[in-house]
């Protein structure tokens, strides 16, 4: 709290009141330093993350948090140390005069912190979770879902800790630290979120929270310089810089619940974002929030409510010339029209523009395979099933070239392109799809998906009314029935 006041001459709470000192208290929620202040961003998260009022939240030890504060061993570091290296002397001289702890290291293991997110606490409550549902697929989940997360950790901590070594050696910039840093920092959110709605899972909802785990975004985004330095740079007031990073991380944790089938869950942090009206004043936030909000009404079988969030989301993105969300907003825009609504000709008429936009991010392997996946889709409901197969096989060609093969998303392109080839009576072809499927399932699952069951789940009603993107996987995830296997698929969006 010392140094915290010494930085920003002012207290971390606010003390108006003893009852407004003890609410702040409660909730843990650190006043935001004040605008223009030279202290950098990450020094105000590792205070912030000291004056937490969970225990558990907190540094585990004042070596941890000193070390946190001297990340940067350039210049940002030096304007820290001027500023706040007599509070730090005096707080914490007797400390290290008692414990006679060895000198700080200037990249301790990132593993602490992953506390409270992923640790063996936080394992065992999704194990005990999804034993108490006590039925076959939970087991299943069990032995896919822990080692899964295992993994994702376990790389999460090894790129925090070569990202801290690569900006100490001077081999990446105090720039492009921070970027890999707020992007890590946003997947340990998503990561966060994900495992809190494992540990709330039923029966009911087992299969879309299985499936969310395997949804994690990759963390390679985090270490791919040319396009971190690409995107939009953040605010250059560090307040605003602040409170848009948490809302991204908020972003993300909407994520993961939409990812989980727990849509509301997601849409009210969505709508939390979208009413801090002095962080929207940075554009491509509201861009961000407007995309997710248009496709979780749409996963939740909103459409309408959809289109009118997606046409808002792609027109901030057109403002504030945000291409990632620009492109991605005009590919669901065209998907959704075209499927769920039913309105196949309105799709088509929107793929000209999402065409051009989606080659402007070109570059990002994710995002353009979800477009031709999309546009796929929308060939395939107006009939044109050549540009169709084309469409597809680019994608599943595009994921496996950058090592993206084995996700849901390819799993769901495999199984358009085994309804297609059922649809041609290529029935050789469609075998071999449907055996990649099966293998591309077993690595995301940890068990085989039977092929008809994918082609189960990429099927609408007649009348479009999917309830969004469908998951080809057990049961066939959110999406329709059987009787319609062979008119359209909406393995898409």
């Amino acid at each position: 709290m010392s140094l915290y006041q010494c930085l920003y001459k002012q207290p971390p709470f606010d003390t108006t009141s003893l009852a407004t000192l003890l609410a702040d208290l409660r909730r843990g929620e650190v006043a935001p330093p004040p605008a223009g202040t030279p202290v950098p961003a990450r020094v105000f998260r590792a205070l912030r993350r000291g004056l937490a009022s969970a225990p558990e939240e907190r540094f585990p030890s004042m070596t941890a948090l000193l070390a946190e504060l001297e990340h940067d061993p350039g210049a940002t570091r030096r304007r820290v140390a001027a500023l706040g290296l007599t509070a730090v002397v005096t707080a914490t001289a007797a400390f290290f005069a008692a414990a006679r702890e060895p000198a700080v290291q200037r990249c301790p293991d990132a593993q602490a912190e992953l506390a409270g997110v992923w640790d063996a606490t936080r394992a065992a409550a999704v194990h005990d979770a999804l034993k108490a549902i006590g039925t076959p697929a939970a087991e299943d989940a069990l032995a896919g879902v822990l080692p899964r997360i295992d993994r994702y950790a376990a790389s999460w901590v090894e790129m925090r800790n070569e990202a801290c070594v690569a900006h100490d050696e001077a081999r990446q910039s105090s720039q492009l630290f921070d970027l890999r840093t707020a992007c890590l920092d946003r997947r340990r959110a998503g990561l966060d979120a994900l495992v809190v709605a494992l540990t709330e899972v039923e029966a009911a909802g087992l299969g879309a929270a299985v499936q969310a785990a395997a949804a994690l975004p990759p963390l390679s985004r985090c270490a791919e310089v040319e396009a971190l330095v690409a995107d939009i740079p953040p605010p250059e007031d560090p307040h605003l810089r602040l409170a848009v990073q948490a809302h991204r991380e908020t972003l993300a944790r909407a994520q993961a619940r939409e990812d989980a089938g727990q849509y509301a869950l997601g849409e009210a942090l969505v709508e939390d974002v979208l009413k801090d009206r002095s962080a929207l004043a940075y554009a491509p936030l509201r861009a961000e929030a407007l995309l997710h909000r248009g496709s979780l009404a749409m996963e939740a079988g909103r459409h309408v409510p959809a289109e009118a969030a997606f046409d808002e989301a792609l027109l901030a993105a057109l403002g504030s010339g945000h291409a990632a969300v620009a492109a991605q907003a005009s590919s669901k825009l065209a998907y959704l029209r075209a499927i769920p609504l039913n309105r196949p000709q309105d799709g088509r008429a929107d793929m000209p523009l999402a065409t051009a936009l989606n080659h402007r991010v070109e570059a990002d392997v994710d995002l353009y395979a979800e477009f031709l996946n999309n546009m796929g889709t929308v060939t395939a409901v107006s009939g044109d099933l050549e540009a169709t197969r084309d469409s597809w096989e680019r994608a599943v060609a595009l994921r496996e070239e950058h090592g993206r093969g084995e996700s849901l998303k390819g799993l769901e392109t495999l199984a358009n392109l085994g309804w297609l080839a059922r649809a041609q009576n290529r029935d050789e072809d469609m075998a071999a799809l449907y055996g990649r499927a099966v293998a591309v399932s077993r690595g995301c699952s940890g068990r085989a998906t039977p092929p008809t069951c994918a082609t189960r789940g990429c099927s609408p009603t007649a009348s479009g009314a999917s309830a969004g993107r469908a998951r080809p996987w057990p049961g066939c995830g959110r999406s329709s029935s059987a009787s319609t296997a062979s008119t359209t698929p909406t393995c898409a969006a």
